[in-house]
């Protein structure tokens, strides 16, 4: 089975896909002389999605390279193929990456538009009918790193009921640390009062109109337990 290579949500306008050639041995690939290393992704019903889009030389000695994918690639939920092609000459000498197989990468569902899942453990728990507890989290990039919020134009929230109605639209987050990604929500009168699992979603908005939702792939669990009344 075909390890995931990359995982997402649709609308992230920020996320890069990045990627380490290896030959068949497993040793990076020094593409510092190629011409080009491209991108080349199928839905999984064969119809292209992304056809030779030139991908971003990172570490060219080390054959790390990466792509952010455009607004309208990888807008809807589903399996994808991907493989990279290194261009050697002027459209003479090509070698597929990787050799034998090709990449995979999953488009999940996001709390804004979809029917979402969520496992592992909560990242917070409460009670119906407190209205004074915040929740509170860290955004991160995909390499662990805080985002800085400072420049960006708001940060919203998406939760979903149990029963998969939405409880939460799009509303503003509060930024307690913008430089350090910290952003938290305090629940008003009426929000999350049914006891059960809750995913929930953070969706960055930049100048421009573009968006990052976070966390990439699966989403935050906020469980909301009984209580004695």
């Amino acid at each position: 089975m075909t390890a995931t290579a990359h995982t997402r949500k649709p609308s992230d306008d920020h996320s890069k896909f990045s990627y380490t050639l290896r030959d068949r041995n497993g040793d990076p690939i020094d593409v510092s002389s190629a011409t080009s290393v491209d991108l080349y992704v199928d839905a999984e019903d064969g119809t292209a999605v992304v056809n030779g889009a030139a991908a971003t030389l990172e570490d060219a000695a080390n054959g790390k390279v990466s792509y952010v994918f455009g607004s309208a690639e990888l807008d809807a939920v589903g399996t994808y193929y991907a493989e990279f092609v290194i261009n050697r000459g002027t459209g003479t000498s090509y070698e597929p990456v990787p050799q034998d197989r090709n990449l995979r990468i999953e488009v999940r569902e996001d709390v804004q538009t979809g029917s979402p899942t969520v496992n592992g453990a909560p990242f917070h728990t409460r009670k119906p009918g407190d209205d004074h507890t915040k929740f509170q989290t860290t955004l991160r990039n995909r390499a662990g790193y805080a985002i800085d919020l400072s420049t960006v134009s708001g940060v919203s929230v998406w939760a979903d009921a149990p029963d998969g109605t939405a409880e939460l639209s799009g509303v503003a987050a509060t930024l307690d640390d913008a430089p350090n990604g910290v952003v938290s929500y305090t629940p008003a009168s009426g929000e999350f009062n049914t006891p059960g699992v809750y995913p929930i979603e953070f969706v960055i908005t930049y100048g421009d109109g573009s968006t990052y939702p976070l966390p990439h792939g699966e989403n935050l669990k906020l469980v909301v337990t009984e209580d004695v009344k």
